[in-house]
């Protein structure tokens, strides 16, 4: 469960309807009223509507070096917006550089990338026929070729044009930014299906290993919900380390099976798993590399809805789990605030006020790491990581 501060530019402040959307999502709704900097160090993501067809409001382009630095620090921010084409909305988009064009039409459509996404959350029924409709669906849209690099087109034109992206989303920093050139402030009261895309735009997936899950641990392999602090697990850079924390949520909607050879891993698509081809070395000059699951587009397949869990460590490390290598928790502001909630003795015991965990590995973004998972995948070589020589059986 997320902390999701709402705002609207029309009134300055958050109103009931976005609040009604975050609940639906399953976060908890925080109303904003001055964007600063103490108010956003209390959420991990923004969602934003802006009612204006005229341009931004001052107080929010005012916020806009607090609202860049926590995006950069990892909060998320969801900005539904009528005024593209009208103004330019890289103005409230940090770290972009956009060419824009107003497009008012009653049709749009999602790509593979927003069906899988925005299709996949709490709501159901999100279609590219559940977003048409009204009298302007868009109100514009970005050349593609003007967004960020490794940004994902999520919902186009209506005719599919791969070229005018409607919604996207990219990285910005240790964050996220997705962005809708739609009259959410409009619809989301008076249609369901518009409510819905505005849920599923909501939903914050985990960074988790699936229930059954196992990893190498002293003594073999055991599932993760087997597990209880202080249990030694398997790392590749410190030998065997103890748990420290366990973090469960009931259900987690969208996961994906990787397979590699004999083993089978179910995590969300956001954990990240380690990789180490040649290719990797050639393109980036690091030998390794973290990338999220969803980068393995083609190789993943969607498995049911299950309990996930996620394991923090002393440190960032490198674990095993049904024999590839993945991720332990690497804290974020919002997994600060989760364990600040459920371990806050802990928290403190692990980190110095001041100190920041540290990646043990490069993470790559993921436009760049489904390249180069595609481009290895095209030669029949797979970039995961080879650990077998490193590991005993993981059975029993």
């Amino acid at each position: 469960m997320a902390v999701i501060g709402y705002y609207s530019m029309m009134e300055g402040f958050g109103v009931s309807g976005m609040a009604d959307d975050i609940i639906a999502a399953g976060h908890t709704p925080v109303a904003l009223d001055t964007l600063s900097a103490a108010e956003l160090s209390q959420i991990d993501a923004l969602y934003v509507w802006n009612g204006s067809n005229d341009g931004y409001s001052a107080e929010f382009l005012n916020a806009m070096p607090q609202i860049s630095a926590a995006i950069s620090n990892g909060m998320n921010m969801v900005f539904y917006d009528r005024a593209i084409g009208v103004a330019n909305p890289e103005t409230v988009l940090p770290g972009t550089d956009l060419t824009v064009v107003r497009h008012l039409s009653a049709d749009a459509d999602l790509t593979t990338a927003g069906e899988a996404s925005l299709g996949n959350g709490p709501a159901a029924g999100v279609n590219d026929t559940s977003i048409d409709g009204g009298n302007y669906t868009t109100h514009g849209y970005v050349d593609a070729a003007s967004l960020p690099a490794g940004a994902e087109v999520l919902m186009t034109t209506g005719g599919g044009n791969p070229a005018q992206a409607v919604g996207f989303m990219y990285e910005f920093g240790a964050g996220t930014v997705q962005f809708y050139g739609i009259p959410m402030d409009f619809y989301n009261e008076s249609n369901q299906a518009w409510e819905n895309l505005a849920i599923n735009s909501l939903h914050v997936a985990g960074f988790c290993l699936a229930e059954g899950t196992r990893l190498l641990c002293a003594g073999g392999g055991r599932r993760v919900e087997d597990l209880r602090p202080g249990d030694l697990l398997w790392t590749a850079d410190h030998g065997m380390q103890p748990l420290r924390h366990l973090l469960w949520q009931p259900a987690e909607k969208r996961l994906l099976a990787l397979t590699s050879g004999q083993n089978r891993l179910l995590l969300s698509p956001q954990h990240r798993v380690l990789i180490g081809s040649r290719r990797l070395e050639l393109w980036t000059g690091s030998r390794e590399a973290l990338v999220p699951a969803r980068a393995f587009d083609g190789w993943a397949s969607e498995v049911e809805p299950r309990p996930v869990y996620n394991l923090l460590m002393d440190r960032h490390e490198i674990l095993l789990a049904e024999g590839i290598a993945v991720e332990s928790l690497l804290p974020t502001r919002r997994w600060d605030r989760l364990l600040t909630r459920s371990a806050p003795l802990l928290l403190a015991a692990l980190r110095k006020p001041g100190s920041g965990w540290r990646p043990c590995r490069m993470i790559l973004r993921t436009g760049l790491a489904r390249a180069l998972v595609m481009a290895d995948r095209a030669d029949g070589v797979s970039p995961l990581l080879d650990l077998e020589a490193l590991r005993p059986s993981l059975t029993g």
